[in-house]
């Protein structure tokens, strides 16, 4: 995995992220909460033969990248009856789905701490599903042994209070 540098990369999907893959033997590249806006970087991971699936739950520019797939709730004709999901949750669901066509079952509570902290700190609406991965996420960041999370709630002095989604922000 690559995490973009804010301030050397910028935001997201970029070309030294692709070719960098690329001198790694990455051939498959799969984003998380970018990429929709990325049509030189996913132009070059084409030109280097690449696989690019892009989860994304931003707004729609006018010119998409040349991806092999593109998970993003605002495409036009995408049926996803609530559009105002983070990105994380864009991802999560394409692994559930991947999982799903293996014949496995990623778990109903599996990462959902990680889908209430993502949700909330992308400051997405608490209504329709949001508010239930927030809301579940919670009971189970209260008791987690995320050894992450536990970090942060250290951190933080919150051990033994109870996190709510003003902690999360």
């Amino acid at each position: 995995y690559d995490i973009p540098h804010r301030v050397r990369d910028g935001y997201g999907m970029n070309i030294r992220i692709v070719e960098d893959a690329y001198n790694d033997g990455v051939n498959t590249i799969i984003t998380c909460d970018n990429g929709i806006a990325a049509v030189d970087a996913v132009a070059r991971a084409k030109e280097l033969g690449l696989t690019v699936v892009i989860t994304d739950h931003h707004e729609i520019p006018p010119v998409l990248p040349e991806a092999d797939a593109i998970i993003d709730p605002h495409q036009e004709g995408d049926d996803y009856p609530f559009k105002d999901i983070c990105g994380a949750v864009v991802a999560y669901k394409f692994i559930q789905t991947l999982f799903r066509q293996r014949g496995q079952e990623l778990g109903r509570r599996k990462y959902l701490e990680m889908l209430a902290l993502a949700t909330n700190c992308d400051v997405m609406p608490l209504i329709n599903e949001n508010r239930i991965y927030v809301r579940e996420g919670l009971k189970d960041m209260n008791k987690t042994t995320n050894i992450g999370l536990r970090a942060l709630i250290s951190a933080l002095s919150l051990e033994g209070r109870t996190i709510n989604e003003y902690h999360l922000g």
